[in-house]
This record gives C-alpha cells, sequence and structure tokens, in this order.
C-alpha cells in the first residue's frame, strides 16, 4: 500500500508541512532534513498523487480534444499533430468523438469540465453551438480547428484554412484545364466550410463566365457513401458534365468507383478532384486531384494556441485575445484531372 505524507513524516521524524515542503520544492528546509525525507521517500518508492496535486494546483497538464466522427480519416492528422505537440509540452490528450450530436457534446464537456481539463481543441463544431460559448463566457481555453462559423471571428481563437478561396483556386485551375461542366458533390451544408467550398465554386464558375447548374449539384443526405449511388444517378440521368468537384477526398473515392462501374475512364472521360489530401488520395487509381489544408501542422498549431492560452490564464487570470490563424492551403494536381 502506498505511504502517506502522515507516515513518511513519522519515519522521517518530521512534521507532515516539512514533508509537503520537501515535495514541493521550498528552499526553506534544511539540507540535511530534506536529505532525510529524501531517503524515506527513495526508500519505500513514494509517488505523489497526482490527482491530489491536480486538485491543489486546480491544474491537470490535460486538453481535450473533440472529433465529430473519429472514423474520417481528415481527422487523423489533426489528431496527430494536437498530441504530438501536447506531449512536447508535457501535456496528456484526451479524445472524444461526438458524431456531430450536440447533446452528445454536451455530455462530454460536462464530463471533461468535472475532471478538470485545461482547455477544448474542438473540431466539430456545428450551428448554434452554445455549448461552446458558455465554455468561453467561463474563461475556458479554446480553438477550434478546422470548423468554425462567422460569429465565432473574433469571441473564439481559431485556426483554419479559408474554404472559400482554397475552393475557388481549385476550380479555376480546373477550368483553365478545360473544364466547363463541372458537378459538384456537396457535404452537409449546416456546416460553414462546405458552404464556403460552395461558395468558392460558384464564384469560380462565374468570374470564368460559365453557367451555374443546380442539375449538377449532388446534395448530402447521411453519408459520404451516399456519393457512389448520387454518382451513378447523375451519371444514368443523361445530363452533360465532365468533372465532378467534391468537398472531401472520401466523396471523390466513392464518386470514382461509379464512374469506373459504368465504364467511364477518369480523367480521360470524366475529371475528379476533391478537398483534404488525406493519406490513400495519393494511392488511388489514378491519384487524386485536391487541397491539402496541412492538417497536421493545423493541429499542431492549434494545440500550440490552446496551451499558450491555458498557460497565458495561469500567469494573468485571464484569457489572451482570441486570434484567427489562417493555414495557408495547397493545390495538389495529380492524375485524376487533366
Amino acid at each position: 500500500m502506498a505511504l502517506k505524507i502522515s507516515e513518511i513524516a513519522r519515519l522521517a521524524e518530521v512534521s507532515p508541512a516539512t514533508v509537503s515542503r520537501v515535495l514541493n520544492g521550498f528552499p526553506n528546509v534544511r539540507k540535511q532534513t530534506r536529505d532525510k525525507v529524501m531517503e524515506v521517500i527513495r526508500r519505500n518508492n513514494y509517488r505523489p498523487s497526482a490527482i491530489a496535486h491536480s486538485l491543489k494546483a486546480k491544474q491537470t497538464d490535460t486538453i481535450c480534444l473533440m472529433l465529430p466522427n473519429i472514423q474520417n480519416m481528415a481527422y487523423a492528422p489533426i489528431t496527430k499533430g494536437v498530441e504530438d505537440v501536447a506531449r512536447e509540452r508535457g501535456y496528456t490528450v484526451i479524445l472524444c468523438n461526438t458524431n456531430s450530436d450536440e447533446e452528445t457534446e454536451k455530455q462530454y464537456f460536462d464530463k471533461m469540465k468535472s475532471r478538470m481539463v485545461d482547455g477544448f481543441v474542438i473540431t466539430s463544431a456545428m450551428p448554434n453551438h452554445q455549448n461552446i460559448f458558455e465554455l468561453v463566457a467561463e474563461e475556458t481555453p479554446v480553438v477550434l480547428c478546422s470548423r468554425y462559423y462567422p460569429e465565432d471571428v473574433g469571441k473564439i481563437e481559431i485556426c483554419s484554412i479559408n474554404n472559400r478561396d482554397a475552393s475557388y483556386a481549385l476550380i479555376s485551375e480546373m477550368i483553365a484545364h478545360g473544364y466547363r461542366r463541372i458537378a459538384i458533390a456537396l457535404g452537409n451544408e449546416e456546416i460553414f466550410y462546405t458552404t464556403e467550398r460552395m461558395r468558392g465554386y460558384m464564384d469560380a464558375l462565374r468570374d470564368a463566365g460559365l453557367e451555374f447548374d443546380e442539375r449538377l449539384v449532388m446534395h448530402f443526405e447521411k453519408e459520404n457513401r451516399d456519393f457512389y449511388r448520387k454518382t451513378l444517378e447523375l451519371i444514368d440521368s443523361g445530363l452533360d458534365f465532365d468533372s465532378i468537384f467534391c468537398t472531401s477526398d472520401t466523396k471523390a473515392i466513392y464518386a470514382m468507383r461509379a464512374l469506373y462501374e459504368r465504364g467511364l475512364k477518369v480523367p480521360q472521360d470524366i475529371g475528379v478532384f476533391g478537398f483534404d489530401n488525406i493519406d490513400i488520395s495519393d494511392s488511388v487509381t489514378p491519384p487524386l486531384t485536391t487541397v491539402s489544408q496541412s492538417p497536421y501542422l493545423e493541429g499542431r498549431l492549434a494545440g500550440q494556441c490552446l496551451i499558450e492560452q491555458i498557460e497565458y490564464k495561469r500567469k494573468n487570470g485571464v484569457l489572451p485575445p482570441p486570434r484567427f490563424h489562417e493555414i495557408k492551403p495547397e493545390l495538389i494536381i495529380r492524375q485524376s484531372s487533366k
């Protein structure tokens, strides 16, 4: 059974308060007394209680990473980025998967606060995310990573790309390569970055003098695998299109499967471009043209910003002003487009 401080004090023939001062590194302890206490500690393999220390210090060196769906490959490098920088700074990361459900998210927030986590990196923000605003109102360190909404800017710290500009750049590049009838596989339109990618697509068409055709929009229903069926339906409709812009690489992979099933070659017959640059995007046949938002660096930056908030608050008693950290995306042209 682990020794208590009172038992160490008895064995060392000092007071419990002296043992506590030794354990906490206070200088006002004589060397002879300190050595005597440390010898008892070494001999009995004493380990201070991390929980007791956390309660006293009101900090746990633990942060929570909230994910919408841990099975989504786009979040794996973000997770690694957050974990790597946390480990380097002496923090532990707890992962919570919300399934983009507000009630699940609230339950996790309550549980994590009861466990005294020091802050949150949140990649799962949904519209009307009152739970997150309540955290900020309580002066809890929070960083939104990848997902955010216009009302968050200036109120919550954010690490993200400009999704409209990234989408615009990709579509403009594809138009320059000769594509004119570009279908789009659209994600969940409740999420701000989805509507921003749609806006970039429409703006690029307009600025190139190309007509937007609502019939070429494949809308999200329940999950990304639905775009296999939706692409088949688009092909079978007889509508003229020469390419598909998918607002995630996973959607693009399902779309490519449908094209192959109908005997259409990529990119000879139909060009396909994705978004996210997930790990397998360069391993599919043909390798996928896409946009990289540097998710590992995004995760590292989000983790770093959160730790800076935590340590600023410990020193100053308040949170620092929230900042917007814009990540520069990269167009990656591969063989799924001409």
